[in-house]
């Protein structure tokens, strides 16, 4: 078994409609997160949820343009999240949309 060491979970709640610029912030996000070296990003996309708004959004409804949640979440050692954490605050501020942000100390195996 590999040995597992100290990480950190960073985990953000995003809107599939917010935007960075031209670009979705999701994939800014996960591009940001490459060019700074983490070692993984997973976007997952929710069926059903609502956020500070209160709209429920939900996979089952037809619409034009969905607007469904996503998450986002990088595991890598709490040094690189630090590091990373003043991007993710950089590319919210520009984007001008709501999120949540979440922090959880993890352990950590690599196969």
């Amino acid at each position: 078994m590999a040995t597992l060491q100290p990480a950190q979970l960073l985990r953000l709640y995003v809107s599939e409609q917010d935007k960075h610029q031209h670009q979705p912030l999701y994939e800014a996000l996960v591009y940001a997160a490459r060019q700074a070296g983490l070692a993984g990003a997973t976007v997952t996309k929710g069926v059903l949820g609502f956020g500070a708004q209160g709209q429920v959004e939900s996979a089952k409804l037809l619409t034009l343009a969905e607007n469904l949640p996503l998450v986002l979440d990088f595991v890598d050692s709490p040094a690189a999240i630090a590091r990373f954490l003043p991007e993710v605050e950089r590319l919210f501020s520009e984007a001008g949309s709501g999120g949540l942000l979440t922090l959880t100390e993890v352990q950590a195996a690599h196969y």
